[in-house]
């Protein structure tokens, strides 16, 4: 990637759609980690 070193060190990731964002949030947080966040 742009900003890591090589990939397996690579911090930066955008998932490409809302459904996936979603799950892939799920592997690493549980519901009760989450907040609701409303940008203004």
């Amino acid at each position: 990637g742009d900003l890591g070193i090589n990939i397996e060190q690579n911090t930066v990731h955008g998932s490409d759609s809302a459904e996936n964002a979603k799950h892939e949030i799920s592997l690493f947080f549980s519901e009760s980690e989450l907040v609701n966040y409303d940008r203004r």
